[in-house]
C-alpha cells in the first residue's frame, strides 16, 4: 500500500506537508469534476469517483500498479469533461455568431410552410373522397366471405364427426362383437357395444329393438345361446354392415362436397382480398395525406413560433454561451489544475537549513601598554 498524503495531524506526530497540499479539497473538485462526464454511465462514473481516494492521495512515488491505472483512468474522464465543456462553449459560440443567418432561415422557413399547407389541405380531401368511395364496395365482399366460411366450417364438422362415429363402430364390432361370436363378453363391453349401436338407431339403419337384446345375448356363453340370441347376431352383423357400407359411400360424397365449398370460399376470399386491398390502399393514402397536413400545421405553427422567438433565443444563446466559459474557466482553473497537482502528488523538498550565526569572541583584547611619565 502506498504512502498517503495526510489531511490532518496524525496521532503522535505532525501532518506531512506535499506540494498538492491540501489534498482533501482538490479530490472534491475532482470528484465534482467526473460527475459531468456526460458519456460515462452512473455506475463507470461512482467507480472512478471511488477510485479518487483511494489513487489521487496516495504519494505518486509509492502508488501500487491498480493505484497508478486508477490515476490514469480518471485523468482521461478529466480530458472528456474538459472536451465536452469546449465543444459546448464552440457550439453557443456558432450561434451567435450566426445570429443574421439565423434570422434569414427562420423567415424563409415560414414562408415556405404557408405555400405547402395549401396543397396538402388539397390532397386531404381528395383521398377522404377516395377512402369513402372504397369501403361501400367492402360491405358484400364481407357477408359473402363469412357465409363461405361458415359453410366450409359446417362441412368440417360435419365429416369429423360421421369419421368419428365411424371409427368407434369399427372399433366396438371389432373388439367386442368379434370376439363375443365365439367367447362369452363381458357385462361391461357388452355395454361398451350397445351404446355405441344405440348412436346409429338415428341412422335407421339399426334396430332399437336389436339393440335392446345386445347385452344379454353377448354376456350369454355361445354354447348356451338360443334361436333369439342368434337372430339378434345376424342382426348386428347385417345392420351394421350396411351402415358401414353407407358410411364409406357418405364419406366420398362428403369429400367432393367439401372440395365444392371451398372453392366458393375461396372465390369469395379472392373478391374480398381485392376489396380489402382497394380499401387498404385508399385508406393508406388517406392517412398519409391527413398525417402530411398535420405535420404542415405544425410545421407552420412551429415557423411563426420561431420568428416570434428569435430575439429571445439569441439572448438566451449569448447567456448560454457565457455559462459556457465561465464553467470551462471555473474547470480549467479548479478541477483541471486539482487534478494535475494530485497527478504528480509528492513530498516537499527537504528544507534548506539556515547557516548558523557568527559566535560572540570571548577572549578580551590585550590592554594598551601604559604612558611613559
Amino acid at each position: 500500500m502506498g504512502k498517503r498524503a495526510s489531511t490532518g495531524s496524525p496521532a503522535g506526530g505532525k501532518r506531512a506537508k506535499t506540494n498538492a497540499d491540501p489534498v482533501g479539497p482538490k479530490c472534491k473538485e475532482v470528484v465534482s469534476a467526473i460527475g459531468k462526464a456526460e458519456n460515462l454511465s452512473d455506475s463507470c462514473k461512482e467507480m472512478l469517483k471511488g477510485m479518487v481516494g483511494d489513487s489521487l492521495t496516495v504519494l505518486a512515488s509509492d502508488r501500487h500498479a491498480f493505484q497508478s491505472q486508477g490515476v490514469k483512468m480518471i485523468g482521461e474522464a478529466i480530458k472528456t469533461v474538459h472536451k465536452q465543456m469546449q465543444n459546448a462553449v464552440s457550439q453557443a459560440q456558432g450561434t451567435v455568431d450566426n445570429a443574421d443567418r439565423e434570422k434569414g432561415q427562420r423567415d424563409s422557413t415560414l414562408e415556405a410552410a404557408g405555400a405547402n399547407l395549401a396543397k396538402l389541405e388539397a390532397s386531404a380531401t381528395a383521398a377522404k373522397g377516395a377512402a369513402d368511395d372504397a369501403k361501400a364496395g367492402l360491405a358484400a365482399a364481407k357477408a359473402n366471405a363469412a357465409a363461405a366460411a361458415a359453410a366450409v366450417e359446417a362441412k368440417d364438422k360435419e365429416i369429423a364427426a360421421a369419421a368419428e362415429l365411424s371409427k368407434k363402430v369399427a372399433s366396438a364390432l371389432a373388439e367386442v362383437f368379434e370376439p363375443a361370436k365365439t367367447a362369452k363378453a363381458s357385462a361391461k363391453s357388452a355395454h361398451v357395444l350397445e351404446k355405441t349401436l344405440r348412436g346409429l338407431v338415428d341412422t335407421g339403419l339399426v334396430e332399437g329393438g336389436v339393440v335392446d337384446h345386445v347385452v344379454d345375448t353377448l354376456t350369454t356363453a355361445p354354447e348356451a345361446r338360443g334361436t333369439f340370441d342368434g337372430l339378434v347376431m345376424n342382426a348386428v352383423a347385417t345392420q351394421t354392415g350396411k351402415y358401414t357400407a353407407k358410411a364409406e359411400k357418405d364419406a366420398q360424397a362428403a369429400e367432393k362436397a367439401k372440395a365444392d365449398v371451398a372453392n366458393a370460399k375461396a372465390n369469395a376470399d379472392a373478391a374480398l382480398a381485392n376489396a380489402e386491398g382497394t380499401l387498404t390502399g385508399n385508406t393508406e393514402a388517406l392517412s398519409a395525406a391527413e398525417a402530411a397536413l398535420k405535420e404542415g400545421k405544425a410545421a407552420l405553427k412551429a415557423a411563426q413560433a420561431a420568428v416570434s422567438s428569435f430575439e429571445r433565443d439569441m439572448k438566451e444563446a449569448a447567456s448560454t454561451l457565457q455559462d459556457a466559459k465561465d464553467d470551462l474557466a471555473a474547470f480549467t482553473e479548479g478541477a483541471a489544475k486539482s487534478f494535475a497537482a494530485l497527478e504528480t502528488l509528492a513530498p516537499p523538498p527537504e528544507p534548506v537549513p539556515e547557516p548558523e550565526a557568527p559566535q560572540a569572541e570571548t577572549a578580551a583584547a590585550p590592554a594598551p601598554a601604559p604612558a611613559a611619565a
